[in-house]
This record gives C-alpha cells, sequence and structure tokens, in this order.
C-alpha cells in the first residue's frame, strides 16, 4: 500500500507548471553534475540561482554545479532564473566546499518533513541497508526523514551509499504507476474512504503563518508544501475548480500559496465550510 501511495505523491509532484520566460536557455548553462548531498531532493541549491525554486537560503558554495538535475528542473519550469550579478555578501551554509559526510558523526540527516517519517523505516535514498523502505523512495524525502534513518545507521542497519552501491537514481521513484499500481492504489483509496481515515481535521491544521500571502480577508500562507507550485491547489481549507484531484493532506493547509491563490483568481475555488 504504501509503495502505491508513494508512487502516487510522485505523480502528483511531476505534474507539468507553466514554462517562464528565461533570458538565457537552459541549452547554454553549464548545470553540472548531482554530486551535492542535497541533489534530487526537488529543490535546486545552487547558489547561482535564485527564485521560489531555490531551497532556502543560506546556500553553500560547495553546492556550485552540483545539484543539476533540481536546478535544470526548476529553470525549465520557470521557478528559478541565474543571479544577474553575484553577491559576496549572499549568506552561504558553509564558506567551505560541502564534502561528502565520511562517517555516521557528519552525517546530516535533515528533519522528519516525510509523509513516511518515525514509521520505523528509513525512505532517504542517500542511505542503503536492511531498514531501508522498499523502493521506489521519493526524491522529495532526501533529507526528511531524520529520526528513522539515524536509528537505522545507530543500529548498523544503515549506511549512506558508496561507490560499488546501485546509483541514488536507480532507487528513486520515475512517476509512472502501471496497471498493478492502479488496481493497488484503487483499494487504498476504498480503504481509507471506508474507515474514514481520509477526512480532514482543521484542529490539526498549522498556525496560519503570520507573513503568509493575504488576498481577499484569506491568508494563503505560504509555498512550504512539497506538492507547491505544480498548478494546483494542495490546501485542504480550499474546494473547486483548481484543487487537486489527488488525496489531501492535513500538512498542506496554508502551504501551497501560489497554486491555491492563482486557482482563486480564476473563479473556481472557494473555502471549505468546515
Amino acid at each position: 500500500m504504501k509503495t502505491s501511495f508513494r508512487m502516487a505523491c510522485a505523480v502528483a509532484a511531476l505534474a507539468a507548471v507553466a514554462v517562464g520566460t528565461h533570458a538565457q536557455e537552459a541549452s547554454t548553462i553549464d548545470f553540472g553534475t548531482d554530486d551535492s548531498m542535497w541533489a534530487l531532493d526537488g529543490e535546486c541549491d545552487d547558489p547561482r540561482f535564485e527564485g521560489i525554486g531555490m531551497a532556502e537560503d543560506p546556500l553553500e558554495e560547495g553546492d556550485t554545479r552540483a545539484d543539476a538535475s533540481d536546478c535544470r528542473a526548476a529553470f525549465e519550469a520557470g521557478t528559478i532564473s541565474l543571479v544577474a550579478v553575484a553577491s559576496s555578501s549572499k549568506p552561504l551554509r558553509n564558506s567551505m566546499p560541502l564534502k561528502r559526510p565520511m562517517s555516521a558523526a557528519e552525517i546530516d540527516y535533515g528533519d522528519d518533513a516525510s509523509l513516511f517519517a518515525n514509521d520505523g523505516e528509513c525512505d532517504d535514498a542517500r542511505f542503503i541497508g536492511d531498514t531501508l523502505a522498499d523502493p521506489p523512495l521519493l526524491p522529495g524525502d532526501v533529507g526528511h526523514d531524520a529520526s528513522d534513518c539515524k536509528a537505522g545507521v545507530e543500529a548498523g542497519s544503515l549506511r549512506l551509499r558508496g561507490p560499488g552501491d546501485p546509483a541514488l537514481e536507480e532507487a528513486l521513484d520515475d512517476g509512472e504507476l502501471d496497471e498493478d499500481d492502479l488496481a493497488l492504489l484503487a483499494e487504498l483509496e476504498a480503504l481509507l474512504e471506508a474507515e474514514g481515515l481520509d477526512d480532514i481535521d482543521p484542529s490539526r491544521f498549522d498556525t496560519p503563518p503570520a507573513d503568509g500571502i493575504v488576498f481577499n480577508g484569506v491568508n494563503f500562507g505560504d509555498d512550504a508544501s512539497e506538492w507547491s507550485n505544480d498548478g494546483e491547489c494542495d490546501d485542504p481549507r480550499f474546494e473547486g475548480e483548481g484543487q487537486t484531484d489527488t488525496t489531501l493532506l492535513e500538512a498542506d493547509a496554508y502551504h501551497d500559496a501560489s497554486d491555491c491563490l492563482a486557482a482563486w483568481k480564476a473563479g473556481g475555488l472557494s473555502l471549505k465550510d468546515f
């Protein structure tokens, strides 16, 4: 069940967005490699770029030309652009080039923001071992299942991928569902509906961001959702045209501002009456 839901999440994450107008074509940019430890997490970490598709500051000099897939995808989607003039005062996470951790003590496990955090399995594809969740894994879970992955490393059942191991890309979801996947997904959705497990409880929503985007008296929040800027509103507070058809998550309340505001302005979206 978890595998089907994971792949369904990946499909939603790969939904098409409008392609912006660039001052420079992607084919003329040297995006580099995916050697950064933050590569393939859905955010661009290369400090040569700026925009809503970037990871949060501070960035690292060591990630320059080392997050190619994320940055190319964001650039082609129009959510980032090259910084016009490099600023020597731009905050950096580390003034030295980032090196891959060589021991368990040096690993940055990240946080527990993954939907699959704290389930006893590590969902971060940077790791390999007996307590790694079954593939395919989600790029968005890299660095976001800290407790499970740290426990696995400390127990000796996990380690970081290294030379000779299957490539990181092999463990990540390609976003495609076959007939068996679709059948399992339908079964899961029916089970959730029958048991009332898909009910949304507003009491579990995050507190509205104080600096959120406010329009027509509605606090749309921010774009912190993993599914933000995908052309669909994933905030469970809303309903109507422009709302995603995928399962809504309480964790996305107040965190898909741009998509939901666009649908609201188009006239097809309204607040639910909980």
